[in-house]
């Protein structure tokens, strides 16, 4: 996957690499349904319309949503109990900068979360 694999917004990118299709859809408003492990509903203002997907590597840092400080992914996943075999194939959802929105399959980032002055709401869905 190198330096990762742009997403389409809107519309459906296949992540080859992963046997993942990855749909991503912005909605005026907020829009808070339910949501499973393989969906991330995101403020669009805050994430930009740039995004990538990609192996998560040693250092990388988020903030779990409903944390105060950031956390390395490396300890999420020992809190997270994902056993150390499936941490290898891990991936993030990741702004321009590179920082850290979405855990693929775990928790989004407290920082790109939606709240009450969302405008637009990214909806992110992992299709198999």
């Amino acid at each position: 996957m190198g330096e990762g694999c742009l997403l389409q917004i809107p519309g459906v990118t296949a992540v080859e690499s992963l046997g993942i299709q990855i749909s991503a859809e912005v909605k005026k408003g907020v829009h808070k349904e339910s949501v499973d492990l393989q969906q991330a509903l995101l403020d669009f203002d805050k994430t930009g319309p740039v995004l990538r997907i990609r192996h998560w590597r040693a250092g990388d840092r988020f903030q779990p949503l409903g944390m105060q400080g950031s956390k390395k992914l490396k300890d999420y996943f020992k809190d997270e109990k994902i056993p150390r075999a499936e941490r290898k194939r891990m991936t993030v959802l990741t702004t321009a900068d590179d920082h850290i929105i979405w855990v693929l399959g775990g928790r989004i980032s407290e920082l790109y979360r939606i709240s009450d002055q969302t405008r637009n709401t990214l909806n992110i869905r992992v299709l198999k």
